[in-house]
């Protein structure tokens, strides 16, 4: 039940590096992990481990319903603790999950499941969350670390600024994204915008379970790769997550894009901050991170890969969006 993405800071600079083992006696692997873990730390890198990237471990569909099980958040602190424990000494920074609205909102699933079965994923994985940091927090406080969450972040603009309902398409789309995930956290349950379209089909939380993700995370990371212009409006003939949104997404003509379709929008990331900042973060300490951002470009020819002048000019355009913030 491993999955971790190590998202490197070293001296020399910022490393990414995946490794994934599928289902599997967990305790055998320990020697494994924690070698990699001590050769970073030896090489003076520290390592940002992230303990669930869409790597399900078969046997929980095969003997149980996935994510949709009861006991999914259960089962996830339990494979936190195992990790805490053998590892939690060499390493300072958890991801609990990563974008967990992709694995939310973006499944595959039978028509009738299209408008209830995103929210109840939604719900489990928030849970879930919430149970690893509990336990993180219980057992493991001599190990001096943090814990939080890795979110995606789209940028959404109203397509016509003179229109109230564009603009309110524009913040809808930020609130079910964003804030469908990190609301709770922050105050305990979801966006009021969410509760009053969503109604009944959105999961409740109890009130045992609202105090224990409220303020389950040290820090909140960030991924951003998308920014939209938004109208008001959807195709609502078919009852879809997409349908309660109610919000067209499409770019401004003038936007440049990359070679495989990427839109090139270096405010996108600056407008996606200080809406996360605005919303929830005035009044907070919990610090921000940057855990990917780019933009994507097919390089077939190996010295075109090496010589990647367009990813370096569109770092050199987003910094300074992000250090104004």
């Amino acid at each position: 039940f491993f999955f971790f993405f190590f998202f490197f800071q070293a001296e020399d600079g910022i490393r990414d590096f995946c490794l994934s083992r599928g289902l599997g006696d967990v305790y055998k692997r320990q020697e494994y992990y924690r070698g990699v873990l001590t050769a970073l730390r030896e090489a003076g890198i520290e390592p940002y481990v992230n303990l669930y990237h869409n790597d399900m471990p078969a046997v929980l569909f095969v003997e149980g319903n996935g994510r949709m099980d009861p006991e999914f958040p259960m089962h996830f602190r339990y494979y936190a603790d195992v990790c805490f424990q053998y590892f939690g000494e060499l390493v300072k920074y958890w991801f609990t999950f990563d974008e967990p609205w992709c694995q939310s909102a973006q499944g595959l699933y039978e028509a009738h499941e299209r408008n209830t079965k995103p929210y109840m994923i939604g719900y489990q994985m928030i849970l879930a969350h919430a149970e690893a940091v509990d336990v993180y927090r219980q057992k493991y406080e001599e190990q001096q670390g943090k814990i939080g969450i890795n979110l995606n972040i789209e940028m959404f603009w109203p397509n016509n600024t003179a229109s109230a309902a564009d603009k309110e398409a524009a913040r809808r789309n930020l609130m079910f994204q964003v804030g469908w995930f990190w609301n709770p956290i922050m105050t305990g349950d979801y966006p009021e915008v969410m509760k009053s379209i969503v109604k009944t089909r959105l999961p409740a939380f109890s009130d045992e379970q609202k105090k224990k993700v409220k303020g389950s995370a040290d820090f909140l990371a960030l991924n951003h790769y998308f920014s939209w212009v938004t109208s008001d409006g959807y195709n609502r003939s078919v009852n879809t997550y997409n349908a309660d949104v109610n919000a067209t997404n499409g770019r401004k003509p003038e936007w440049k894009r990359s070679n495989i379709g990427f839109s090139i929008v270096p405010e996108g990331m600056y407008d996606a901050l200080k809406f996360v900042h605005e919303t929830w973060m005035k009044d907070s300490s919990i610090p921000i991170f940057i855990t990917e951002n780019g933009v994507s470009i097919e390089e077939k020819e190996r010295e075109k890969g090496l010589n990647d002048t367009e990813t370096v000019s569109y770092t050199h355009l987003t910094l300074p969006t992000i250090c104004s913030v």
